[in-house]
């Protein structure tokens, strides 16, 4: 509020006396109580402000919050500044695809995207504190995907290791869950809250086991929040299988009643069977008990279903008796290359012959481009060629 000149008085004009002074205090002080309880609920849900920190993914600037908005937060740390053996490939392109696909074709407003360097302590408070407390308001609901080693969830104190992770100072410079929920009610006021985890890798750093949180283990945030884990307690995930299926739920696939919506409901459906089907029950996400299956995650384009991709190139660096086959589609057999025509957002699988073996693998197809595939550790494995 700001007092126009007719409403300051003249301190020469009218000086007030002794007598008059303590009744005059009182009166304001009633006054600006009065003034902080009608203000403050109109502050709280002003529109983002268009100052807010520089674009990330997708973000757009000044949006306004007359209606609700989707936002996201995705964060993948695949090297570590100090724990240099805990390298783990897949983050940064799992997050990467996942940024991509929320911002083109999953409905999402505005999406941010840290990897590696950009995703220290410091920098993600600052994300939280500095930026998300401006742009989120209570119309909207945000989504964080985390993928990276966690430890503690074995015991029950789970914590994310970020890229300035100490190994001797795990504690200090480590996320604690239990911090990062409170990061997010104190900062990020949302009406609705999704928090994704991929986060348990096994393996070991000193002394801890490399096992991060399950659903279970957060805090409920509100009423309207789903919390889900890659994994079930001390399980380690295969790399990228979680975040294909993922991306397939949303895109489509999980989106069961056909009304272009998917659920939270939904996707955990959806994911509970697609990741054990493919790791021999390895691998089952787990979600926390109180959820809200009713909440949107995703709105897939009008008319069209699950997103889709008119033409991709594989060409296969090794083996012979290459093959592709994305979603339900035919097979498509390669001479070390091959295009794929028309295929729906997901996963593709892809096979070869190293000498008398078989190999298999998946690539997570969100766009069209030229995608590049060897025999590597006993596997296929593939990439997106920049």
């Amino acid at each position: 509020m700001t007092l126009v000149p007719s409403q300051i008085p003249d301190a020469q004009a009218s000086r007030p006396t002794p007598e008059r002074r303590g009744l005059s205090l009182s009166c304001l002080g009633l006054l600006g109580l009065g003034l902080f309880f009608a203000v403050r609920p109109t502050l709280a849900a002003e529109p983002a402000s268009a100052e807010a920190a520089p674009a990330g993914i997708g973000q757009t600037a000044g949006a306004s919050s007359a209606q609700p908005r989707r936002i996201a937060l995705v964060i993948g740390v695949s090297a570590y500044e100090n724990m240099p053996e805990l390298a783990l490939p897949t983050a940064r392109l799992d997050a990467g695809r996942i940024g991509q696909a929320l911002q083109t074709g999953f409905g999402y407003d505005q999406v941010r995207v840290l990897t590696d360097a950009s995703a220290t302590y410091s920098a993600l408070e600052g994300i939280f504190r500095d930026q998300l407390a401006r742009e989120v308001t209570r119309r909207d609901t945000f989504l964080l995907y985390f993928v990276g080693h966690g430890v503690g969830g074995d015991f029950g104190e789970p914590r994310l290791l970020l890229y300035d992770t100490d190994p001797d100072d795990i504690d200090g410079t480590s996320l604690a869950v239990a911090d990062l929920a409170t990061w997010l009610q104190q900062w990020v006021p949302a009406s609705r809250y999704a928090v994704v985890t991929d986060a348990s890798w096994g393996g070991r750093v000193g002394d801890r086991a490399l096992f991060g949180p399950t659903g279970p283990d957060w805090p409920l945030l509100s009423v309207d929040s789903f919390l889900i884990s890659s994994s079930s307690p001390r399980q380690a995930a295969f790399q990228g299988v979680f975040a294909r299926a993922f991306l397939d739920g949303l895109g489509g696939r999980a989106d069961v009643d056909g009304d272009l919506v998917v659920t939270a409901g939904e996707l955990n459906s959806f994911l509970i069977t697609a990741v054990p089907a493919v790791t021999d029950s390895r691998q089952v996400p787990t979600v926390h008990p109180r959820y809200s299956t009713s909440l949107p995650l995703s709105a897939l384009p009008r008319g069209g279903g699950p997103m889709r991709v008119d033409r991709a190139k594989f060409v296969f660096q090794s083996g012979t008796d290459q093959k592709v086959q994305c979603g339900d589609g035919n097979v498509v057999s390669c001479d070390s290359s091959c295009y794929v025509l028309d295929v729906p957002t997901g996963a593709c699988r892809v096979s070869l012959m190293a000498g008398p073996t078989q190999l298999f693998g998946q690539v997570s197809l969100a766009e069209r481009g030229l995608y590049t595939c060897a025999a590597e550790s006993g596997a296929v494995r593939c990439g997106k060629a920049r």
